[in-house]
């Protein structure tokens, strides 16, 4: 966790010098922030932001009855935690929850930020909008990431089962 905040805050910074060089460096004209970006950020993120929070529960319950309580999982689990007494049973469910709070949290923030911090006609609030942007895209990869790897467990023990 302490992995992705660090990279979350890394790749901010970098976005936001990179789109503050250009404008210095290139000249870049600000008015089609305004014109067309502003608000397609905006109601993208706050669109993202209503259908993770509306997918969170439904996402969480189906793999939590569908992946975890597999009497297969409970196997694996219990033969790993032998190598590795600190891991935890629910632990990579518990990852993906926080992961998609977070990933809406920051969706929310980049929405309200694009019609509050946007509207000021600075390159530094726009360097600061498109800068969350980017990093809020990069945890919705993230998030798409985790939710990956527990279906593509899921599919092994299915496959398993199945072939037992």
């Amino acid at each position: 966790m302490k992995k992705i905040f660090i990279s979350l805050i890394l790749i901010f910074i970098i976005s936001f010098s990179i789109i503050i060089l250009l404008y210095k460096k290139q000249n870049v004209n600000i008015c089609a922030y305004y014109k067309e970006i502003r608000s397609a950020l905006f109601s993208g993120f706050l669109t993202v932001a209503g259908f993770l929070l509306s997918l969170k529960t439904f996402i969480i319950v189906k793999l939590k009855e569908d992946l975890y309580d597999l009497p297969i999982y409970k196997d694996r689990f219990n033969t790993q935690k032998e190598l590795n007494p600190s891991i935890s049973y629910f632990g990579p469910l518990s990852n993906l929850s926080n992961f998609l709070i977070y990933c809406v949290l920051l969706s929310l923030i980049t929405s309200f930020a694009q019609f509050t911090i946007g509207f000021f006609q600075s390159i530094y609030s726009i360097a600061f909008c498109i800068a969350l942007a980017s990093t809020s895209f990069f945890l919705i990869i993230v998030v798409w990431w985790e939710i990956r790897a527990n279906i593509k467990i899921w599919f092994e023990l299915l496959e398993e089962k199945t072939n037992k």
